[in-house]
């Protein structure tokens, strides 16, 4: 996994493109303002503990199904909360993302 380091002004993200787009480690200042992970198998272990993944779907998808644009998907989500019968959001925790661009302050 290869980190990207973005800034502007007092902000600093890194972020692991190839794992979720996941921002692991946010600094104001120089100081970390949230839990960062000692190395890359310690994010690969509990991916959902660190950083700030993209998290599509965003909460909670009763029964795997939803509407967009007045068309209903069923089955689109796994139901991975079986006891409350959801798909809980996350599905992009972990997949890779190609960059396309990095300048100081951005990433696409």
């Amino acid at each position: 996994m290869t980190p990207v380091t973005i800034q502007h002004g007092i902000w600093k993200a890194v972020i692991v493109p190839d794992f979720g787009m996941n921002v692991i480690s946010l600094t104001c200042q120089g100081k970390e303002i949230m839990r960062r992970p000692k190395d890359f198998a310690e994010l690969e272990d509990r991916p959902r503990l660190f950083g700030i993944p993209i998290l599509i779907p965003a909460n909670r998808t009763a029964e795997g199904i939803f509407t967009f644009e007045g068309k209903t998907h069923e089955n689109f989500f796994p139901i991975n909360e079986p006891a409350r019968n959801n798909n809980v959001h996350g599905l992009m925790s972990t997949a890779p993302f190609e960059v396309v661009s990095h300048t100081e302050n951005s990433l696409t």
